[in-house]
């Protein structure tokens, strides 16, 4: 669960490390294949599904063959960014004329998403999730973490009637099969990882970085420890 990402090299069990292909760019496949990860494991193919505020997950989707792909997103910049990796729907909250967002996703899927991920970390954003999900097989995938200890309060009416809800550490994925799988589909031009860096900066620019997060100006960017 823990990545020291601020040194050039750490201490690991050898359980924990594995090499990767050759000529694989390092900050590409760190950058978000374990997003990826936590999706892939998880879609059937030709599923509907939504995720709050994460795009790699949408790229995973796409990967599986997801038929329709739903973000949702406070910010509307992301609708543009969205479709470079397979969303095909949009939601934007604050522009649903007042609709809960469960309700205008369940008429995008005729009934419900199969596959509803949760990204942010919100309690609030989890029972939306769950509301969105089909009866009998819809799946709510929690990658977000709630920092605030709230708890998720969901219908057991809901579950009885065949919904589900799990959380993913990584998408329960095998590190030393699927990471070079991975990197072998990103160097096959299959994975889309470089849409993913809109910026790169020096340690010194770190502020920048993280101004640039706030501001819903970028995706990932990479932080050069060298000069």
């Amino acid at each position: 669960m823990r990545v020291d990402t601020g040194f050039q090299s750490i201490i690991c069990k050898k359980e924990s490390s594995k090499i990767t292909p050759d000529l694989t760019s390092v900050e590409k496949v760190k950058s978000d294949g374990s997003d990826i990860g936590k999706t892939v494991d998880h879609i059937q193919l030709e599923s509907k599904l939504f995720n709050y505020g994460r795009t790699p997950v949408a790229e995973g989707a796409r990967l599986r063959g997801a038929s329709k792909i739903i973000g949702v997103d406070l910010n509307p910049n992301k609708s543009e960014i969205g479709k470079k990796f397979g969303i095909t729907d949009f939601v934007n909250p604050a522009a649903t004329g007042g609709r809960p967002v469960s309700e205008v996703i369940n008429d995008l899927t005729d009934g419900g998403a199969d596959y509803c991920f949760e990204c942010i970390g919100l309690a609030s954003l989890m029972q939306d999730a769950f509301s969105s999900c089909r009866e009998g097989w819809g799946k709510t995938v929690i990658l977000g973490v709630e920092m605030h200890g709230s708890p998720l309060n969901v219908s057991s009416y809901e579950i009885l009637k065949g919904k589900t809800v799990t959380g993913s550490m990584f998408g329960g994925i095998k590190p030393k099969i699927d990471i070079p799988l991975f990197a072998r589909k990103y160097l096959d031009k299959e994975l889309n990882l470089e849409g993913f860096i809109t910026h790169q900066v020096k340690f010194k620019d770190i502020n920048t970085a993280f101004s640039l997060l706030l501001e819903g100006k970028s995706l990932r960017c990479i932080i050069w420890m060298d000069d």
